[in-house]
């Protein structure tokens, strides 16, 4: 087969010249494939961030609220309110990572701030 671009002899088959670069695709082919590669990098970026700020926020907030109003303040239930919001981060650090997203590192810090809300929140529970 012959590329119809520069006319050199090329396999059938192919995507691409090897002579000049060129795409033999047809042009709703590339635009598809452009289309799910940008789907595919907006997903991977959606996770670690949203990991990473909830996890920040619930750290924050167990902080503040134990030095604030002293940790023997909140009852057992607010604990475990706050308990399951630190969990939110770190179950969707642990599905980004698995993802192998491009932001793996943001989707860790917000793995950490989650585990370390959940450790303060589980020290406000016990007795």
């Amino acid at each position: 087969m012959k590329c119809p671009y520069c006319m050199e002899e090329i396999q059938d088959g192919a995507i691409k010249c090897k002579h000049c670069r060129s795409s033999l695709l047809p042009p709703s082919a590339i635009i598809s494939t452009a289309h799910a590669e940008q789907g595919i990098q907006n997903e991977s970026l959606t996770l670690p961030i949203i990991s990473f700020v909830i996890g920040l926020l619930s750290l924050l907030m167990v902080v503040a609220g134990t030095t604030v109003e002293g940790i023997d303040a909140w009852k057992g239930d607010t604990w475990s309110g706050w308990l399951i919001l630190s969990s939110i981060p770190l179950i969707l650090g642990i599905i980004s990572v698995n993802k192998k997203s491009k932001m793996k590192g943001l989707a860790i810090t917000g793995i950490v701030l989650s585990a370390i809300s959940m450790l303060i929140c589980l020290g406000g529970l016990l007795p």
